[in-house]
């Protein structure tokens, strides 16, 4: 690893879940949380726009996930 790898972030339940969502994995759901747990992964560069378009995961929510024991 080099000095300049990035560090892959901890994913939550919630983060796990929608990052799933997305990448066609589990069902779609909708809802209060879905809505927030987007902005935060969108904020995070984990998955790309969504509002107006369909969300994808991006390299780094795959890593993200590839990372994540849960």
């Amino acid at each position: 690893m080099t000095a300049l790898a990035e560090k892959v972030e901890a994913l939550n339940r919630f983060d796990r879940e929608v990052l799933e969502m997305v990448d066609g994995k589990r069902p779609g759901e909708w809802g209060a949380w879905v809505a927030a747990t987007l902005e935060g992964l969108h904020e995070r560069g984990m998955i790309t726009a969504y509002v107006g378009a369909v969300p994808t995961i991006t390299a780094k929510g795959r890593r993200a996930m590839e990372n994540d024991n849960g």
